[in-house]
């Protein structure tokens, strides 16, 4: 990812470049095209340079859908919020001049506490010296030949250390109801991981606000009403 106008990276000077701007986002066609351009290329494991010409908080502006919930078909996306996704998906951010990978950024700083940190071999390296990639594709990695861990960003994000394997189901099944497995399964396997992210916000919200105002465990509402029970 570069910024508006900015040359590309040393190795993505041949690749596309897909223009993220204000016209993009205010069009609605334009903002399919990118989109569906940008999809097909993180399913594919495809290198672009994206160039991105607006605040990046601009993709974060909530979306809203007027009208009744059941007319929306299966096709509904919200194109902005998913034009955010796929542009931080699996994208370096060289806009100010030096790659940075924030997954690998991210989850150094959130094990920390375990030793994990920035760089080495790959992207980030275990307390005794375990290097591991942080991948940000597809929930299937390709295998490193020489052996080094991968860890899905979604895992990373949930602060699991979880080595990724490509999705290979070996079921006696048609090849359409194989995608449809793998499909369920990616869903799945992002539902989890949001559940253990919320759960690790939660603890954290209640331990604060424990510490600026302790909360009895019971309340003379709920002792009262114990009583009656019993």
């Amino acid at each position: 990812m570069v910024g508006a106008g900015d040359p590309a990276p040393d190795g993505w000077a041949d690749a596309p470049r897909i223009e993220v701007g204000p016209g993009v986002l205010d069009g609605p066609v334009e903002v399919v095209e990118v989109v569906e351009a940008l999809h097909r290329a993180w399913l594919g494991r495809r290198p672009v340079v994206i160039e991105l010409g607006v605040d990046p908080d601009a993709l974060r502006e909530p979306e809203r859908a007027e009208g009744p919930v059941y007319e929306l078909t299966p096709a509904f996306t919200f194109w902005r919020e998913r034009l955010h996704f796929l542009v931080w998906a699996n994208a370096y951010d060289a806009r100010d001049g030096e790659l940075v990978w924030w997954h690998g950024r991210k989850l150094a700083r959130l094990l920390a506490d375990q030793g994990v940190t920035e760089g080495g071999p790959a992207d980030v390296t275990e307390a005794d010296g375990t290097p591991w990639w942080v991948d940000g594709g597809p929930p299937d990695p390709p295998m490193i030949e020489d052996g080094t861990k991968v860890v899905h960003r979604w895992s990373a994000e949930a602060g699991r250390l979880l080595s990724a394997a490509p999705l290979q189901p070996d079921a006696d099944l048609a090849p359409d109801q194989l995608v449809a497995l793998r499909a369920e399964a990616e869903s799945l396997m992002r539902q989890i991981n949001g559940y253990i992210r919320y759960l690790r916000e939660r603890k954290v919200a209640t331990t604060t606000c424990l510490q600026e105002e302790p909360v009895p465990y019971r309340t003379d509402d709920e002792e009262e009403l114990l009583d009656e029970r019993s």
